[in-house]
């Protein structure tokens, strides 16, 4: 099958988050559905489709080619497939980030705010467009434009799971901060003084006695953006987990168009 220019697609993240992409510590992304999913099965979801043939055949290849593997997602209130909103394997992502408007003595240029570096303008237009802010604005993440985006991603990846189903490798993969040495280490027993050896009986350590705890700091992370927002780790909602294996420290129109290619 010939190949495909990718799509490309904007994410926003926090200045935390900005600068484990730009240290490559986080190559993982998790962001819940919404709205969260009816869950069916492959075969529910072929016969659902089969009681809608207007020819009465059933077609059992030509209806499982068009289910994805594993569990099939539908839309709570009209029944449809849920295509995950930050693309598909191969598409590239523009990082969306805060940034400030100008600088005292230098008005023109944009600062990143997660690592402060600073962006000239690349032509009238863009001067136009800082020279508009007051020096010194936050300009949030959400609305920073397509030509002021550094870092773009390729997508590898994509799935759906629980939240609550991440792994170890998965905290790591997020680039969640906390991490010491290493490891991700169970609070309550650090905490305490011990370092030599845990108490067997700690039921916050993963396993016990370990003295670690790797979803403890993911979990404080993830409450603290989505919790209020009624996606919080205790609720588990279901979530798109979106992997990229290609990150770029540069405009998303700069990087070469087939770079980012579907087959």
């Amino acid at each position: 099958m010939p190949s495909k220019i990718a799509n490309t697609k904007s994410i926003p993240f926090n200045g935390e988050m900005v600068r484990a992409i730009l240290d490559e510590r986080k190559t993982e992304m998790r962001r819940p559905i919404k709205p969260q999913p009816v869950v069916k099965h492959r075969s529910a979801m072929a016969c659902s489709l089969a009681e809608k043939l207007t020819d009465g055949v059933l077609d059992a290849k030509r209806l499982y080619d068009g289910l994805p593997d594993g569990p099939v997602l539908t839309h709570p209130e009209h029944g449809g497939l849920m295509p995950c909103p930050y693309g598909e394997p191969g598409d590239l992502l523009y990082v969306r980030e805060s940034m400030n408007a100008g600088v005292a003595g230098e008005p023109e240029v944009l600062v990143y705010i997660a690592d402060g570096a600073l962006r000239g303008p690349q032509n009238e237009g863009e001067r136009r467009w800082v020279w508009r802010k007051a020096v010194g604005q936050v300009i949030r993440a959400t609305h920073m434009p397509r030509w002021a985006s550094r870092i773009t991603l390729r997508v590898s990846k994509v799935r759906v799971e629980r939240v609550q189903d991440i792994t170890r490798e998965g905290v790591h993969a997020e680039g969640t901060p906390g991490m010491v040495a290493g490891k991700y280490q169970c609070r309550e027993c650090n905490g305490s003084g011990w370092t030599l050896s845990y108490p067997q009986d700690c039921i916050y350590c993963e396993p016990k006695g370990s003295g670690l705890n790797h979803t403890r700091d993911f979990r404080s992370l993830w409450d603290s953006i989505n919790e209020k927002r009624g996606y919080g780790w205790d609720a588990n909602p279901w979530v798109w987990v979106v992997t990229w294996d290609r990150m770029w420290r540069e405009n998303v129109d700069e990087v070469p168009k087939d770079k980012g290619v579907k087959t």
